[in-house]
C-alpha cells in the first residue's frame, strides 16, 4: 500500500507504474469496481431535514459511528426503505470513502435524502476526490 501511495500523486490523478505515468480517472474507477460516472454529483450539503431518518437517527451531531449502524443493518430482519438509506451509508464509511475511524463524516448524510436518486450520483468522481484527499493527507 505505502509504494501505491508513494507513487501516487493526487494533484494530477496520475499514478507511477515502472516509470510510465498513468492518469486515473473517474472513468476507471467506474470501470474498475462498477460506480456510476455521471454528471449528478454526490450531494455533500443540504438539509439536515431531508436526510433519511434511520440514517439521522445514528448520526451524534458531527459524525456517524458505524459500530452501531452495523449492528442496526445486521439484526433487521425486514428490507424496507430506511435499509437503503443505511447500507448506503455503511458502505460509503467502509468501502467506498473511508476515513481513519470507525465513523462517517456529517456530508455524507446529504446523499442520503432521496434514496431513489443514490445510483444516479457520480460515486466514481466522488471516490477518486476521497482517494486524492487522502493520500494528500498521507504525504
Amino acid at each position: 500500500m505505502k509504494q501505491v501511495i508513494s507513487n501516487f500523486i493526487p494533484s494530477t490523478e496520475v499514478m507511477n507504474v515502472d516509470g510510465v505515468e498513468h492518469e486515473f480517472t473517474a472513468s476507471d474507477v467506474h470501470t474498475l469496481i462498477g460506480l456510476t460516472c455521471s454528471d449528478i454529483a454526490v450531494p455533500l450539503s443540504g438539509s439536515m431535514a431531508e436526510v433519511d431518518g434511520s440514517v439521522l437517527h445514528h448520526f451524534n451531531g458531527k459524525q456517524i459511528n458505524l459500530v452501531p449502524l452495523e449492528k442496526n443493518l445486521l439484526g433487521r430482519a425486514i428490507i424496507e426503505y430506511g435499509f437503503r438509506a443505511l447500507l448506503v451509508a455503511y458502505l460509503v464509511g467502509t468501502f467506498l470513502c473511508p476515513g481513519t475511524s470507525s465513523y462517517i463524516g456529517k456530508e455524507y448524510l446529504y446523499a442520503m435524502c432521496d434514496i431513489q436518486w443514490i445510483g444516479s450520483y457520480d460515486w466514481a468522481s466522488q471516490v477518486l476526490d476521497h482517494l486524492c484527499e487522502s493520500v494528500r493527507g498521507f504525504k
